[in-house]
């Protein structure tokens, strides 16, 4: 992969994961995450896996989802 390729899939990214916060929908922003990711979230502790960013995002949100 080349740093073009690298940099579209980068903006790519960033593209869905502003359309899953606008829309508040905390399943899109997890799906972004993989399985073994590490949330560092202000004054929280450390969140583990795609489960967790889920939860920290619809707490974050306030959602009722």
């Amino acid at each position: 992969m080349d740093l073009t390729q690298i940099r579209h899939a980068i903006e790519e990214g960033n593209a869905k994961f502003g359309k899953a916060v606008r829309k508040g929908d905390e399943a899109a922003i997890a799906a972004l995450y993989t399985e073994d990711a590490t949330l560092l979230s202000p004054d929280s502790n450390m969140i583990k896996g795609r489960g967790g960013s889920r939860r920290d995002w619809r707490a974050a949100s306030g959602s009722v989802y």
